[in-house]
């Protein structure tokens, strides 16, 4: 009985440390829930029985856009889209390159899709500072229950944060 117990105890610990790993989001809050973090956050559009809230914030550097869509009154995706207003030169582009880095150095991941070319331009940036264009501007991790994409968008100068539900 004191095995099982044990190795019931063990399973458990085990679980919460690997969870424990997880990066922090907003899936499946309710908007009450939400709106405790996100006290402005209003209602955007309703869209095959999704509704989609938005909270918006900006900097002096940045503009930040969240975007939360609910199904059965809880957050199924989160995304976050920052855009640079050009004061600092290829700050999304470094934005992404952090981000990414942050998110595969904690691990806690199951599977990370996170091309070479990202992670030597990863090392440049944090060896000498130096930017390098990795040509390949999208990463994923997946998770135990949702998916995490990082993608950035030269074109537009944007980076998107986004969390899904699996």
């Amino acid at each position: 009985m004191k095995r099982i117990a044990f190795v019931f105890l063990t399973l458990f610990f085990c679980i919460s440390a690997l969870n424990a790993q997880e990066p922090k989001n907003n899936l499946r809050k309710s908007l009450f829930q939400l709106k405790q973090n996100f006290p402005a956050v209003e209602f955007g559009w309703e869209e095959n029985e999704e509704r989609v809230f938005v909270y918006q914030d900006e900097d002096e550097y940045n503009t930040k856009d969240y975007f939360f869509t609910f199904k059965n009154d809880r957050v199924q995706s989160e995304a976050l889209i920052v855009g640079s207003k050009g004061v600092i030169k290829n700050d999304t582009y470094m934005w992404f390159l952090q981000t990414t880095s942050s998110f595969y150095e904690k691990k806690g991941y199951q599977r990370a899709f996170v091309s070479d070319a990202i992670l030597r331009a990863i090392n440049s940036f944090k060896k000498s500072d130096v930017i390098i264009d990795s040509h390949d501007y999208m990463s994923e991790f997946d998770y135990s229950d949702f998916v995490l994409v990082i993608q950035y968008k030269p074109e537009e100068r944007t980076c998107l944060l986004l969390y899904m539900v699996n």
